[in-house]
């Protein structure tokens, strides 16, 4: 498929690997988190 929006195949994988490291920032925070607020007594269970 040929458009104006045509992205090439490395900025592709940066956009995906953006996304990918912001969600595992985001889930470590919360991780911390709750491990602070003493809701999660172990921090494997979070990533199960």
């Amino acid at each position: 498929m040929r458009g104006q929006f045509q992205i090439r195949d490395d900025e592709k994988e940066f956009i995906k690997f953006s996304k990918n490291s912001m969600h595992q920032l985001e889930a470590a925070f919360e991780a911390d988190r709750q491990e602070k607020e003493g809701k999660i007594s172990n921090q494997n269970s979070f990533f199960s």
